[in-house]
């Protein structure tokens, strides 16, 4: 009876995706009190929130790179090369920021000419001594994931891989990505 009762409550909990302002700013307090490298979160007057994710690029395949423009009326050049594994980004973002956001957002800051389509954002998290890596969805809300999952990277971490589609998507590539293939 009642330990088969506790576990649906948790599952109801661990399953609800909104909270009231007061609820939201409760969190917002034990996340604070909790974090250890001063990326705190922060409630706005119209209940949006900002804060930090951190996010480990695990790419397997090289990217392009937009460089400078040459000169007047010439082309961008572009250049494909691997990022190194392993690297951790710091993000700031709000609580309205969708993953497919946060996926442009770190391809920009790395000045990535790929399709943001050919990336997708994950969490890993540990289950009783498991670790888990799950593909989120477009529209899911990183903030809110770490929000409810707490400081902790080990509680919850973000990974930037490549889409794991069966198909090469050969028309998500560049034209210097396709000719590294030749």
């Amino acid at each position: 009876g009642k330990v088969t009762e506790s576990k649906d409550v948790e599952k109801k909990r661990q399953l609800r995706t909104e909270f009231s302002q007061e609820e939201i700013q409760q969190k917002i307090g034990k996340y604070n009190s909790m974090t250890k490298d001063h990326l705190k979160m922060t409630l706005n007057p119209t209940g949006v929130y900002t804060g930090f994710i951190k996010v480990t690029m695990d790419l397997r395949r090289p990217v392009t790179v937009r460089g400078g423009q040459k000169g007047p009326g010439v082309a961008v050049m572009q250049e494909a090369f691997y990022l190194p594994r392993g690297v951790i980004n710091t993000l700031h973002i709000s609580s309205e920021n969708t993953v497919k956001q946060v996926i442009v957002a770190l391809l920009n800051k790395f000045t990535v000419a790929d399709n943001p389509a050919k990336y997708a954002l994950y969490k890993r998290y540990r289950r009783e001594e498991q670790v888990y890596v799950c593909k989120l969805a477009d529209g899911e809300k990183p903030l809110f994931l770490r929000l409810l999952a707490g400081p902790n990277s080990d509680v919850l971490s973000f990974v930037l891989r490549e889409q794991q589609t069966g198909e090469v998507m050969w028309d998500a590539f560049s034209i210097p990505e396709l000719c590294n293939f030749l």
